[in-house]
């Protein structure tokens, strides 16, 4: 695994669709590692180059799209490949896996944070 500090949108573009090649490993593989990594630095970008945005959990980012941009909850689901996660993220009793958060974010173009922050729970 080679990784580079991202400091370009296209750099930042080869690694979500490295991120996607990875699909969703099983915990403790060299893939969910190097996903985790990757993560990381797609954050470190975003935050160093994204507008400020409001303090939001994931509930209430997937609730606002649901409410503003006219999808529903199996949309998301779909997307994710999985309604059951939506439901439980959206009564805070699961979180967003790092797969889902950019597969979300690469869909709806904004930044991946947005679903990785800590969910309240209920």
């Amino acid at each position: 695994m080679e990784v580079e500090i991202i400091k370009t949108p296209e750099q930042y573009e080869q690694t979500v669709k490295r991120m996607m090649r990875l699909g969703d490993p099983a915990p403790g593989t060299p893939e969910a590692d190097e996903l985790e990594i990757l993560a990381l630095l797609c954050e470190k970008y975003d935050k160093e180059n994204e507008e400020p945005i409001p303090d939001a959990s994931p509930e209430e980012v997937i609730q606002y799209l649901m409410d503003h941009k006219l999808v529903s909850q199996a949309d998301i689901g779909r997307i994710i490949g999985s309604r059951q996660r939506v439901n439980d993220v959206l009564h805070g009793r699961r979180v967003f896996t790092t797969n889902h958060a950019f597969r979300l974010s690469h869909h709806f173009d904004i930044p991946v944070s947005m679903f990785l922050n800590k969910p309240k729970l209920a």
